[in-house]
């Protein structure tokens, strides 16, 4: 089947399902089918090399086995399907037991299975909804590639309407940090906050050019680890890198923080790390850990970073604008382990929108080594490309706009532009001079750089988001009055 737009006409199907009317739902119910429907035929490809193999799914519960016979007159009704999907498949679903020495692609089933919930209302939509999934034919790793790309294009265009505050790294960052670091095959790569798995996924895109043997490949899908504690994302990341043909994805959902997480990396190191951490929101105070001292969530992941970052390991970290201009007690402490334990080698400074709509928080890219103390910092700045005012949901940073720094990286020089650095080198005895404050390179304020119908879009979505704080406010203070009476 043609694919372009197959997840649209799912969509259409859901939108009038009373149980599935918000991108919210969809997104979360989606998440769960496609993932059964993405195992099944990853134990197609298991079973077609060990005819011994066992699922953990219990047999009746196969994607395979209960989606079959949906299209047939004799089928079960609407109201009979959600009864089995909430009375039968669910539960036992749930019941899967994951044991400490359960291999990887039985552990992904449990954590993604223990959070799944039925939103579906109208079973005879459900029905059409698992009859167009069923039409799929993950036959390739062309026909993969294709679902990948569309599952994550509709994605992006249902979480602009949610008003959450979650956000994709762009590609085009994800691809530059990858072909960056270029890690080798082999080397453990870990993400502490891997959301749906972008910048993995650019990684393995890398990598999968350099396989030249069945030694590379068994290297190739058994060194990518990542850890999401949402669990909708969680499930996106999975199916993200299951069509990407990581058979054995190494990604936990759990709190990256959370002792039980801390144990399980006890004994651990990583040749590269990857991060793109929440800018906003702190940790836990009732956390006892010398990592989470400092309680700022972008903080404490670029702390989790340099503790697990093996000798001569490589990492690449986005901040916000606050960590280089904030000279607190705690944000120094960090700054000054950065630079004195590890080598802060190259910072690059983001144009300002490149997460835009999600956010306009201005972010850098930090790239340190394991390999002996700070001696030198290179900083860059982007610019925005020539004939740009922004960049936007339709027009995004792309691979193609960090050209300019591939090259420079390759030798490195100081640039200046109209009297100011573009890129600049900064000796360590230069940044404590300046108190640690990384202002270097700084990006010139652009006032309304959001085109105006972005900006009428913001608007709109903050102002509904502070008029249902407010009603909820005004609805609390009603329940209170009630009360007294």
């Amino acid at each position: 089947m043609v694919l372009k737009g197959f997840l649209k006409n799912v969509q259409k199907l859901m939108h009038d399902d009373p149980g599935t009317i918000s991108n919210k739902q969809i997104i979360r119910q989606l998440s769960w089918l496609l993932f059964l429907k993405v195992y099944d035929y990853k134990e197609k490809e298991r079973e077609a090399l060990n005819p011994q193999y066992k699922s953990v799914i219990p047999e009746k519960y196969r994607w395979r086995n209960w989606t079959i016979n949906l299209e047939d007159d004799s089928s079960l009704t609407g109201r009979e399907l959600l009864k089995f999907i909430n009375e039968e498949l669910i539960p036992s679903l749930k019941k899967i037991e994951c044991k400490k020495n359960s291999p990887m692609h039985e552990k992904i089933v449990y954590y993604t299975v223990k959070d799944i919930k039925n939103y579906s209302k109208d079973g005879y939509i459900f029905k059409a909804v698992i009859i167009e999934l069923n039409s799929i034919k993950l036959s390739n790793k062309v026909e993969c590639d294709q679902i990948a790309h569309e599952f994550k294009e509709n994605l992006m265009d249902l979480f602009r309407n949610t008003g959450t505050k979650e956000f994709f790294t762009p590609i085009g960052i994800c691809d530059f940090i990858a072909e960056t670091l270029n890690p080798k095959i082999g080397n453990d790569v870990m993400d502490f906050c891997c959301g749906t798995g972008g910048l993995l996924k650019s990684i393995l895109e890398l990598q999968s050019k350099q396989i030249e043997s069945k030694e590379d490949y068994e290297k190739f899908v058994n060194s990518i680890y990542g850890i999401e504690k949402n669990s909708t994302f969680y499930i996106l990341c999975i199916i993200n890198l299951l069509l990407h043909g990581i058979n054995e994805p190494h990604i936990y959902h759990q709190d990256a923080f959370e002792d039980k997480t801390l144990n399980l990396l006890s004994d651990k190191k990583f040749k590269t790390i990857v991060l793109n951490p929440p800018f906003e929101g702190s940790t836990d105070t009732d956390w006892e850990h010398e990592i989470l001292e400092n309680k700022k969530l972008e903080d404490n992941f670029l702390e989790l970073a340099m503790e697990y970052l093996d000798d001569y390991g490589q990492a690449a970290i986005i901040m916000s604008d606050d960590f280089f201009t904030e000279t607190g007690v705690n944000k120094r402490q960090i700054k000054e382990k950065l630079f004195k334990k590890f080598n802060l080698h190259t910072i690059i400074r983001l144009p300002p929108t490149v997460f835009a709509p999600y956010s306009n928080v201005k972010t850098n890219i930090l790239f340190f080594c394991n390999n002996g103390t700070t001696k030198k910092t290179w900083f860059y700045r982007l610019d925005l490309p020539e004939g740009y005012k922004s960049f936007s949901l339709n027009n995004p940073i792309e691979l193609k706009h960090f050209k300019e720094i591939e090259s420079w990286i390759e030798n490195k020089h100081e640039i200046e532009v109209n009297g100011n650095y573009k890129a600049k080198k900064c000796s360590i005895d230069e940044i404590k001079l300046n108190e640690y404050r990384l202002n270097y390179c700084n990006i010139p304020y652009v006032k309304n750089s959001l085109p105006p119908e972005e900006l009428i879009d913001n608007y709109l979505e903050k102002t509904e988001e502070y008029s249902k704080e407010i009603n909820k406010a005004l609805k609390n203070i009603k329940n209170e009055l009630n009360k007294e009476e």
